[in-house]
């Protein structure tokens, strides 16, 4: 074999792995599309979504404020001396 028979493989070779990139990338970013789906940025969309994240986090603070609620009277409960204290006087 001579080199430049040898050097056409390793470019061939190369070349071949260039284009199976590309075509990879290609692939991925369509993928990524579909996957995004139609309308993700459109402003009604967004709009909407923001509307359920503060649903959410407005649940999430009432639950919070629930959840306060019953430390503070478990704490007033377990203090000692309390009037449901066993071992009051």
């Amino acid at each position: 074999m001579t080199v430049a028979f040898l050097m056409l493989i390793l470019a061939m070779g190369l070349g071949s792995s260039v284009m199976l990139g590309g075509f990879i990338w290609i692939l991925s970013r369509l993928r990524r599309l579909e996957l995004a789906g139609p309308g993700r940025d459109d402003p009604h969309h967004l709009l909407e979504r923001m509307d359920a994240l503060r649903d959410e986090v407005a649940a999430l603070q009432d639950e919070q404020t629930r959840l306060i609620e019953r430390v503070d009277f478990t704490e007033r409960l377990l203090e000692p001396g309390s009037p449901t204290d066993p071992e009051a006087p």
